[in-house]
C-alpha cells in the first residue's frame, strides 16, 4: 500500500484488516464511489466492488479467473443506477494511448517502472510466483538477453 500512496493514490483500504463497505462509506460520506477496478478475481471482492458503488457508479472487473459472482442485478445494477462493464486491453486505441502514456512518464506522472520487475525466462515460475503472491505488480521476461533497449531495433517488414 505504501506504493500506491507514493504513485498518488489519496486513500488505501487493507481488505485483510479493515471492513471494505466500511471503510469507503467513511471515506465518501456514505455515498460509495464512482467506480471500483477489481484486480484480484476474488469473488467476495469482485462483489464487493459493485456494491460499494455510488449512484451512476461503474464496476470493471480486470482480473482473469475461474471465480463467478452471484448477485441480483435488479437490485445491485438497476435499483443501484449501477453499471458493471467489460473492458479488454484498456478499451483503447494504441495510436493514440501509448504516445500519452510515454509523455506522462517523461513528465513524471506515470513511472510505470516502478510497477515491473525483469525475470530471466528460466525464473518464468517464480514471476508467476511473484506476481500472484503481489510481490511485484507485473512480471516481464526477458526472452532475449542480448538485447539492449538502448540500441535501435530495426523491424523487417
Amino acid at each position: 500500500m505504501g506504493l500506491a500512496k507514493e504513485l498518488g493514490a489519496t486513500h488505501t483500504i487493507n481488505g485483510k484488516t479493515e471492513n471494505l463497505a466500511e471503510r469507503i462509506a467513511e471515506i465518501t460520506n456514505n455515498n460509495g464511489v464512482n467506480y471500483s477496478i477489481n484486480t484480484t478475481g476474488v469473488s467476495q471482492v469482485m462483489l464487493s466492488s459493485i456494491q460499494v458503488l455510488a449512484k451512476n457508479g461503474v464496476a470493471v472487473p480486470l482480473a482473469v479467473t475461474k471465480n463467478t459472482i452471484e448477485f441480483n442485478p435488479l437490485e445491485e445494477l438497476v435499483l443501484g443506477t449501477r453499471k458493471l462493464i467489460g473492458v479488454n486491453l484498456g478499451n483503447i486505441v494504441p495510436q493514440l494511448a501509448v504516445p500519452k502514456l510515454v509523455e506522462y512518464h517523461n513528465e513524471g506522472r506515470f513511472p510505470f517502472d516502478q510497477l515491473i520487475k525483469y525475470y530471466r525466462f528460466e525464473d518464468i515460475n517464480k514471476a508467476v510466483a511473484d506476481s500472484n503472491s503481489g510481490v511485484t505488480i507485473k512480471s516481464v521476461l526477458i526472452m532475449d538477453e542480448e538485447y539492449r533497449k538502448d540500441e535501435p531495433v530495426e523491424y523487417k517488414y
